[in-house]
């Protein structure tokens, strides 16, 4: 048992986990109360670990496609792409937008 366990054990005066012989562990009443709320943390910090590791890219992105390419294909992707990178400004061109401007 570690010795965060045991503090988190005192400061909440309850006994959150079980150790019997053999290495074997449990989890009595006041352990299975909280462990939703361990595994949400849980949670929470390896989205948050994520977060701070991936790399954002930031400038612009010019994406051409032919004629008739089904811009409609990239509905899904666009929005996506812009929410995981607020910094990327993204354009998509096609022979018939070029020829307009």
């Amino acid at each position: 048992m570690t010795q965060s366990l045991k503090r988190l054990e005192e400061i909440l005066g309850c006994k959150l986990l079980e150790c019997h012989p053999g290495h074997f562990f449990s989890l009595p009443t006041d352990g299975e109360r909280i462990l939703s709320a361990v595994n949400e943390i849980l949670a929470r910090t390896s989205e948050a670990v994520s977060a701070m590791q991936q790399l954002e890219i930031a400038g612009r992105l010019l994406i051409g496609v032919p004629d008739d390419f089904k811009v409609v294909d990239l509905h899904g992707a666009i929005p996506r792409c812009a929410e995981l990178n607020r910094n990327l400004r993204q354009e998509v061109v096609s022979a018939l937008s070029r020829g307009s401007q």
